[in-house]
């Protein structure tokens, strides 16, 4: 025999319980936990304190969510809340900004970055493609970029990495970038870095942390001028 204490009632076995605190509608039912409740304020104190539950404990109304995955997607879009750091924010708007500067968070696909520096060469990503390359019609966002095109062979153009090394000892100032090293051939001077390719360079040269440029009439950009030309 089973009892029930709320309906004061037995029933003939545990399965004949269950079923009837499943189905009265004098219970409340705990479907995670397999347990009844008498009230609706037993369920909802039940909730908030069990560890078997994801309740937010911000909201007045309880809401058991499936996971703690969907528990923290609640705290992000409706207490603005930073996961990380534990911190609710006002608006949106302000988490925006949290995220901007203490997560090197970007601002158009809202990818999050480990540094400010990753930040700003992926937001390089978003730049306009405006360079044509040397050889075919596809346009990238950098030098570098197009370099890391020609280099595998993937452009139209009958080029690649062993061409480029060809053409980069052929320019007049060559001296100013390539090494005597078989494996890492060329160099940054200023940064006194070395690359095995010459994309690697570029790629270099066009981060903040290097002083060297790829303005017209560097060196560098002379090279590139001297490689439009030849391919």
């Amino acid at each position: 025999m089973a009892y029930c204490h709320t309906c004061d009632r037995y029933f003939t076995s545990d399965v004949a319980l269950g079923q009837h605190h499943r189905q009265s509608s004098r219970h409340v039912y705990c479907w995670r936990c397999d347990r009844p409740f008498g009230s609706h304020s037993a369920w909802e104190q039940h909730v908030r304190n069990s560890y078997a539950h994801d309740a937010c404990p911000y909201c007045d109304d309880v809401v058991d969510f499936e996971n703690n995955s969907d528990l923290e997607r609640h705290f992000e879009r409706v207490h603005h809340r930073c996961i990380p750091c534990r911190i609710n924010f006002e608006t949106s708007d302000d988490l925006d900004d949290h995220d901007r500067w203490a997560h090197y968070m970007c601002s158009v696909c809202r990818k999050y970055n480990d540094s400010e520096h990753n930040l700003k060469a992926h937001l390089r990503k978003h730049d306009e493609k405006s360079l044509i390359c040397f050889g075919c019609p596809r346009s990238f966002a950098t030098y570098s970029a197009m370099l890391l095109h020609l280099e595998p062979g993937a452009c139209a153009a009958p080029v690649d990495e062993w061409d480029i090394v060809n053409y980069a000892n052929e320019c007049y100032v060559c001296d100013y970038y390539i090494t005597n090293d078989a494996v890492y051939k060329f160099e940054c001077p200023p940064c006194d870095r070395t690359f095995k390719k010459m994309s690697g360079l570029l790629q270099h040269v066009e981060s903040d942390t290097c002083p060297d440029d790829l303005e017209p009439g560097s060196r560098l950009w002379k090279f590139l001028r001297y490689l439009r030309e030849n391919i």
